[in-house]
């Protein structure tokens, strides 16, 4: 139930987190169509895909605890200057929308 690694796919490893870690969980294997999908919204320049990403993850949020706020992880400012946007600001908001939690 921490780790979120399904009995179908392995040991757990809850073990191994943190304890400042309460649950995680993942919407997907980052393989197949999910990685190019995050790759071509990372790295070209494909803003469109944060709604659908954004959508994907919402479902996700909303099978855990409700949280207070999301926070989306800061990128390095050279970074933030080569992509021209933070994706998981994007993403936050799309998840925001959907679940009714603040950014």
């Amino acid at each position: 139930m921490r780790c979120g690694v399904p009995v179908a796919f392995g040991r757990c490893h809850c073990a191994d987190l943190s304890p400042a870690l309460d649950m995680l969980r993942s919407v997907a294997a980052y393989d197949g169509w999910l990685r190019q999908a995050i790759v071509s919204f990372k790295y070209h320049d494909e803003w469109s895909r944060a709604d659908h990403l954004g959508q994907l993850l919402a479902m996700t949020v909303r099978l855990m605890p409700k949280a207070d706020g999301i926070v989306p992880v800061p990128l390095h400012a050279k970074r933030l200057r080569q992509r021209g946007f933070n994706q998981s600001t994007l993403l936050a908001q799309v998840i925001s929308r959907h679940v009714g939690v603040p950014v």
